[in-house]
C-alpha cells in the first residue's frame, strides 16, 4: 500500500502532531469514506469562501492513519496531492505522490481485494488519474512531461497542445498527417488548420462532415 510522499522542506510537518493528552482514533473504513465526504465537501465551500486549505487536512490526516483499505487509502493520498499542487512548497512531494500511486497500480499483487470501497471512496480509474497528471504538468508549464503522459493516453488533441506550447509545430503537422492517412475525420482537418492557419483544411472539414461539423465553421 502506497504511503505519504515526504516533504523535502524541513520546516514543514508531515503529519499533525497532537500533545500527550490527545490521540487519533483509528476508525473504520465506513466512518474514513464519511470523513472524505466531509473534505470534499469542505473543500467545495472553500472554493468560494476562499478558505485556508489547513483547515481541512485534518480530515485526510486522520483517515491516513493506520490504513486498512487500498482503495481509501490511495483515494486520501489523491486528494492532498490536488489539494498540494497550488502550494509551492508542496508542489514537488503532491507530483512525487501522484506518480508514486501510478506506479503502484502497476503492480497490484492482488488486484481483486483493491475492490473494498471501491465506490464509497469515489476512486478514479487509473486512466483518469494519469490524465490529470498530465494537466497538472500542462497547467505548471512542464510542458515536456505533459507531452509524455499524453502521448501514452494517445490523446492527440492534448499532444498537440503541448508541441505547440514547445513550438514543435513541424512535428504535429507529421502527427496529424499520419493520422489522416490513417482515418481522415473532420477533427483532424480541423486541427491541422489550427496549426498550419490554412483555411482550406476547414473547407475539406466542412465537406468531410456534410457540413454538419460546427468547428470548421470557426
Amino acid at each position: 500500500m502506497p504511503k505519504q510522499a515526504k516533504f523535502e522542506d524541513e520546516n514543514l510537518l508531515e503529519n499533525i502532531k497532537l500533545d500527550a493528552k490527545h490521540s487519533v482514533k483509528v476508525l473504520d473504513s465506513i466512518d474514513r469514506c464519511i470523513l472524505l465526504g466531509l473534505y470534499c465537501s469542505s473543500q467545495r465551500k472553500n472554493r468560494i469562501i476562499k478558505l485556508s486549505v489547513n483547515n481541512d487536512f485534518s480530515y485526510t490526516q486522520i483517515v491516513l492513519f493506520k490504513p486498512k483499505i487500498w482503495s481509501i487509502q490511495i483515494k486520501t493520498l489523491l486528494l492532498n496531492s490536488t489539494t498540494e499542487i497550488n502550494d509551492q512548497q508542496k508542489v514537488t512531494s503532491a507530483l512525487e505522490q501522484i506518480e508514486i500511486i501510478l506506479m503502484h497500480y502497476e503492480k497490484l499483487p492482488r488486484p481483486s481485494n483493491c475492490l473494498d470501497y471501491i465506490f464509497s471512496s469515489n476512486l478514479e480509474d487509473r486512466r483518469t488519474i494519469q490524465h490529470n497528471l498530465g494537466k497538472i504538468y500542462f497547467d505548471l508549464k512542464f510542458f515536456q512531461s505533459a507531452l509524455i503522459v499524453f502521448e501514452h493516453l494517445a490523446d492527440l488533441t492534448k499532444c498537440c497542445n503541448c508541441l505547440m506550447k514547445l513550438k514543435r509545430t513541424n512535428e504535429i503537422q507529421k502527427l496529424v498527417q499520419k493520422k489522416l492517412k490513417e482515418n481522415p475525420t473532420p477533427f483532424l482537418y480541423c486541427l491541422l488548420g489550427d496549426v498550419t492557419l490554412d483555411n482550406i483544411c476547414y473547407e475539406i472539414a466542412w465537406e468531410l462532415s456534410n457540413h454538419s461539423y460546427a468547428k470548421a465553421q470557426n
